[in-house]
């Protein structure tokens, strides 16, 4: 919902406002977009964009995504939970959760026919 008397702005228009007004760095957090709206990253042109799933496409509240243009500031994230694999890529480091208990996992899946 938004108001009608504010113009319709796209995220596109707006990170080329913003980079125009010498912004170093453009982040959208579309929390809602993912499923209702088509979207195309690249296009849009910003540094970082997150939207979560379990909004629109009903996964688990924990599944999202973050996209990352590849520069020198994005070569520095890295997950909040810290592990053997810091510093080494982002994807690597978000695979494993040190504090998850995954002891029980093989026997909730059972393979047997």
């Amino acid at each position: 919902m938004r108001s009608p008397y504010l113009p319709l702005v796209t995220v596109k228009e707006l990170t080329i406002t913003c980079m125009e007004e010498g912004m170093d760095q453009v982040f959208v957090d579309a929390a809602y977009a993912m499923g209702s709206v088509e979207i195309h990253v690249k296009d849009i042109g910003v540094d970082f964009y997150t939207s979560n799933l379990h909004k629109w496409i009903f996964c688990l509240p924990f599944v999202a995504i973050l996209y990352s243009w590849k520069s020198t500031v994005s070569s520095g994230l890295h997950h909040p939970m810290v592990s053997n694999e810091y510093g080494i890529r982002l994807t690597m480091a978000s695979a494993w959760i040190g504090t998850r208990d995954y002891e029980g996992q093989p026997r909730r899946h059972s393979l047997t026919t």
